[in-house]
Parts: structure tokens; C-alpha cells; sequence
């Protein structure tokens, strides 16, 4: 800060405002903000462990799904030559469109939960977006 009758430049500094309750706004501001970021890491983590998990569920039933295809596909040629009977062969055949249903819904399930939690992701960033002020306050520790 500038002497009385010092010569001044268009950056010196001619006086100090102090406002303690705008500071300690600030800083709570600032705080809200970190934890507004942690929240939305914490819910992109949980949203692609959400995913992760449907996958999973959707790759072992896509397993299942080939199983069944499989034992129709077998149970084709045994059908002909009478080794297994027709309610046998129906069963499979049900069981075969079943498990292709299943992995059908998993699938929409999936795409459903991708959309949701990139709008819940884009939802948190903006509850996290802050202004910063037209204007630099200066504390003794530091310029925000």
C-alpha cells in the first residue's frame, strides 16, 4: 500500500476494504464447491460401477443364452430320430427364447442406466458450476 503523496500507477494498490463476512462467505463458497466435485466423483464412480455390474449380468447370461442355443441345436437332431421326446424339444426351444428375451431386456436395461447416469452427471455439474467474481479479493494468505 501507497504513503500519502506517493505517485501512483493504474495497478497500485491506494487502499485496503476489508469485509470479513464476504471473506468467510467465500471461503464457504469455496468449500461447498470442493464438495460438490467430490460428489460428483463419487457419482460417476458409482454410475460406471452401477454399469459394470449390469454388464456382468448381461455377459453370463449371454453365456446362458449360447448354452441354450447350443443344447436346441443338438436337441434338432434328436428330435428327428425320436431319442427325446417333443416335450423335451418345447421345453428347450421356450427356455432358448427366454434367455434371449432376458439378454434383450439387459441390454435396454443397460442403455436405459448409461442415459441416466449421464444426465444425473451433467445434473451434479451444474449444481458444481461457480462464477468466480468480476473482481480479485485479496486476503492476506491469498487472491481468489
Amino acid at each position: 500500500m501507497l504513503r500519502p503523496g506517493a505517485e501512483v500507477q493504474s495497478d497500485s494498490i491506494i487502499m485496503r476494504l476489508s469485509n470479513p463476512e464476504l471473506i468467510q462467505n467465500l471461503d464457504a463458497a469455496a468449500t461447498s464447491l470442493e464438495q460438490e466435485k467430490a460428489n460428483l466423483r463419487r457419482l460417476i464412480l458409482n454410475n460406471e460401477r452401477d454399469v459394470l455390474t449390469e454388464e456382468a449380468i448381461l455377459a453370463e447370461l449371454s453365456s446362458n443364452f449360447q448354452v441354450m442355443k447350443l443344447r436346441r441345436e443338438a436337441e434338432d437332431e434328436l428330435i428327428t430320430s425320436g431319442v427325446i421326446s417333443q416335450l423335451t424339444y418345447q421345453t428347450t426351444i421356450l427356455r432358448q427364447k427366454q434367455m434371449k428375451k432376458r439378454v434383450d431386456l439387459q441390454k435396454q436395461h443397460i442403455n436405459h442406466l448409461k442415459k441416466v447416469a449421464v444426465e444425473s452427471e451433467l445434473i451434479q455439474k451444474s449444481r458444481s458450476t461457480w462464477r468466480k467474481p468480476n473482481c480479485k479479493v485479496f486476503n492476506s494468505e491469498r487472491v481468489a
